[in-house]
């Protein structure tokens, strides 16, 4: 017997969960495609409103008291460097089908 488990779709495309989990609910019934669906694409939303908090301390604050270009080019590796970290050494990555 299959998996119920649904297909997952890539990080960019976790706003359309919702609409795929309606249209192709699997062997689940759409209630329950939907309900897993919100819980994931509630989880992607708090890590995006983490992640514009950061960026709008960044912007709003660091931006005017941060005026020397090398501490500026600095900031901009270490953000780079961390989401580098996360996605390539401490997240789980994409597992589709």
């Amino acid at each position: 017997m299959r998996s119920a488990k649904a297909r997952t779709l890539p990080p960019p495309l976790g706003i359309l969960r919702s609409g795929t989990a309606i249209l192709f609910p699997g062997l689940r019934s759409r209630a329950e495609a939907v309900v897993d669906a919100g819980r994931t694409s509630a989880v992607a939303m708090g890590g995006k409103v983490i992640m514009l908090a950061v960026a709008r301390v960044l912007e709003g604050i660091g931006r005017q008291l941060i005026t020397d270009d090398g501490l500026r080019f600095l900031i901009g590796a270490a953000a780079l460097a961390g989401w580098l970290v996360y996605f390539f050494l401490l997240h789980n990555g994409w597992k589709g089908e």
